[in-house]
């Protein structure tokens, strides 16, 4: 019996000991990351001429039906551009909402940063964010840019 619980210890101590280790070293960039998530503006959009075989209760109503909007998201890092997406909503109605999660190494220190979440089509949209901040990077640091969405 003495003799388990001294090996138990032993054992919980080695165990203690290794995770005190460090595993490989910290990296010298540090992250930006974006992430956010929108279900952005609705716009009416034109259909094409109604097919005769989709069934009169299944036709959208003034040829028209309601979407999400696209959005274009640019973003430059120091004046040098990096990112350049189109984000279409997913869904089969394209009705659910645009998520963006995109990441970055930099080096640490100040960067400038520009970025520009443009609704497509842009007439009638309430809706615009753009962002033009210096962010500090640390290196083994993540740096997360949020955007708050329209309010409904």
């Amino acid at each position: 019996m003495f003799l388990r619980v001294l090996i138990s210890c032993l054992l919980v101590g080695l165990l203690a000991l290794g995770s005190q280790v460090s595993y490989g070293s910290e990296p010298d960039y540090g992250i930006l990351r974006l992430s956010w998530k929108t279900v952005g503006e609705k716009i009416q959009v034109e259909l094409a001429e109604q097919q005769d075989d989709v069934p009169v209760h299944m036709r959208a109503a003034e040829g028209t039906e309601d979407r999400m909007r696209d959005y274009q998201l640019t973003v430059e890092v120091d004046e040098v551009g990096w990112l350049d997406k189109l984000f279409t909503p997913p869904g089969f109605n394209r009705d659910r909402p645009i998520t963006v999660f995109e990441e970055l190494e930099l080096p640490p220190g100040p960067h400038r940063l520009k970025l520009k979440f443009l609704p497509v089509p842009e007439d009638g949209a309430t809706w615009k964010p753009e962002i033009e901040k210096t962010v500090e990077i640390e290196a083994g640091v993540i740096y997360t840019l949020e955007l708050e969405g329209p309010r409904e």
